[in-house]
């Protein structure tokens, strides 16, 4: 009997499985934004939050009134750095929200 790599196997189910790649993916997509977020807007990073990814709309929860009108006018420069680092076509809109 041959074994097969964990890894394989987790991407094996997810494929495989209805409605399972969907939440996989929002999840991957969330951390992956969180952490592009942090290294390239340090300053803004603290006062704001990744929320969720749903049908290609990022959602970030702002602070403060003050940081929600920062993020807006950052938004170009934010999806450039998702974008860049998740890949084109997946975060096709930014939300921002109190």
């Amino acid at each position: 009997m041959a074994f097969e790599p964990l890894g394989k196997l987790l991407k094996k189910q997810i494929q495989t499985k209805p409605g399972v790649s969907g939440p996989v993916q929002a999840s991957r997509v969330v951390l992956r934004a969180c952490d592009v977020v942090t290294a390239r807007f340090p300053a803004l990073a603290p006062r704001l939050t990744v929320v969720s990814y749903r049908d290609g709309v990022l959602t970030l929860k702002a602070a403060s009134g003050a940081a929600a009108a920062e993020t807006r006018l950052r938004e170009t420069q934010i999806m450039a750095a998702v974008r860049e680092d998740i890949g084109p076509g997946v975060v096709r809109a930014l939300r921002v929200r109190l």
